[in-house]
Order: C-alpha cells, then structure tokens, then sequence
C-alpha cells in the first residue's frame, strides 16, 4: 500500500514575537559562521593543509567560506575511516 501523503501548514502573524525572535536568532548565529575556514573533517580530525579555495554567494559576492581542497590521499583516507567505522555504526539501534 502507498504511503499517505499528509501536508501541513502553519499561519503565522506578526504577533507570534516567539517565532521571530527564534529566526532572528538563528540568523544571527548563521552570519557568524560566514567567511569562517574549514577543513575536511576525516577520522575525528580537522584536515586542513594543502590548497583552499573560496566560495561567494551570488546574491552580492560576498564569501560563504573558504574551504581546503581535498585530494585523492583525502579521499582514501575518509573512505578507510568510513569502513573501519561501519561495524560500530550499523550495529546502533
């Protein structure tokens, strides 16, 4: 049998300062983390030698982040981690 679809939706006013507040609040605490350096997180460690690049919103140019480039050693080395992680993982209820 096909899963029901249910949609629902929510009316909201100005005079619910709760929600407002809550999203002005987390857009706040989105904007400090723009133009922040990340590396690539692989076996519970921050990587972050090698190259970087920067991306730009489009809306007005401005830099989301600068991010390191990850490289083929990079990838094997999530990939190993991911396997040697697996057990563990898919024995979580």
């Amino acid at each position: 049998m096909a899963e029901k679809l249910k949609i629902t939706y929510a009316t909201l006013s100005d005079s619910n300062e709760e929600i407002h507040k809550g999203y002005e609040a987390g857009l706040a605490e989105a904007r400090t983390l723009l133009g922040a350096s990340y590396g690539n997180f692989v076996d519970g460690k921050w990587l972050t030698d090698g190259p970087t690049f920067e991306k730009r919103t489009p809306i007005d140019g401005s830099v989301v982040g600068t991010f390191t480039k990850g490289d083929r050693n990079t990838a094997k080395s999530a990939i190993a981690a991911a396997k040697a992680a697996y057990p563990a993982w898919s024995a979580r209820p």
